[in-house]
């Protein structure tokens, strides 16, 4: 039997465990370092994992949760470290898109986590002169999709930003004789912010000139056939506005 002196030198490993089998950029590779040396464990520079972030270091030795970046001194053993993750919070907003004031507006949240089982605000905007729709946005799958009040959706790893789609209203458009024969006649309904023309004179009133319109009864005549007007919320009627005629009369004597 033969034996021989050898020099050895003993070098501590630090192995990286990512626990998850989603894709992960940037992870750190094993690490050795020199026996009873300085040993600086990785941080989370660089790494990547889709609606996490790395947040520390879990010994499976000892069951110590260890910083990221922490100096060991004087590293004496190996460490099989595993990653800690944290879900990522997002936030989700609504955005009225609205033309008039808005009532009943769902509230924005913050906070809420990844892959967090959710559902659109059960509350109901409404806005003169419009009815809403639903909401849409392209934030929760890569196409523009729609969503109504109480849907449920799982969070995904990016703010959402739901928009409301609104349809006008159709509101009256009506004329009223004002003295006159006829009446009073709705000519037509119109979308909340369409142009509309004024109607001609459809009202006859005996010894009276027709002026124009207005949308006071007792005038003045400020509005005339032909004009145009957007259509607010509300609705619109027309007074028509007269003036009296006069005639002379003469007599012939033979």
């Amino acid at each position: 039997v033969f034996t021989r002196n050898a020099d050895y030198t003993v070098n501590p490993r630090v192995t990286y465990d990512m626990d998850t089998t989603d894709a992960v950029t940037g992870f750190p590779p094993t690490e050795w370092f020199d026996y009873l040396g300085d040993a600086v464990l990785a941080d989370a520079v660089g790494v990547t994992r889709t609606g996490y972030t790395l947040t520390g270091w879990y010994d499976a030795n000892t069951g110590d949760t260890i910083t990221l970046g922490q100096t060991i001194t004087g590293i004496d053993r190996n460490y099989d470290l595993t990653a800690v993750w944290a879900l990522n919070p997002y936030t989700i907003t609504y955005v009225a898109n609205n033309v008039y004031a808005v009532a009943n507006m769902p509230a924005n949240r913050a906070g809420v986590l990844y892959t967090t089982a959710t559902a659109v605000s059960a509350a109901v905007p409404t806005q003169l002169g419009y009815t809403f729709l639903h909401w849409t946005t392209a934030d929760i799958t890569p196409a523009d999709t729609v969503y109504a009040p109480g849907d449920g959706f799982a969070m995904p790893s990016n703010d959402i930003v739901f928009t409301a789609v609104w349809t006008p209203n159709l509101t009256a458009v009506n004329y009223h004789a004002n003295g006159g024969n006829g009446g009073t006649i709705e000519e037509g309904t119109y979308a909340t912010l369409s142009a509309v023309t004024v109607a001609d004179n459809m009202f006859t009133r005996p010894g009276y000139r027709f002026l124009g319109w207005s949308e006071v009864q007792t005038g003045p005549a400020d509005t005339q056939p032909g004009d145009t007007f957007q259509m607010g919320w509300q609705q619109v009627d027309f007074y028509a506005q007269w003036e009296q005629e006069f005639y002379t009369v003469t007599y012939m004597v033979s």
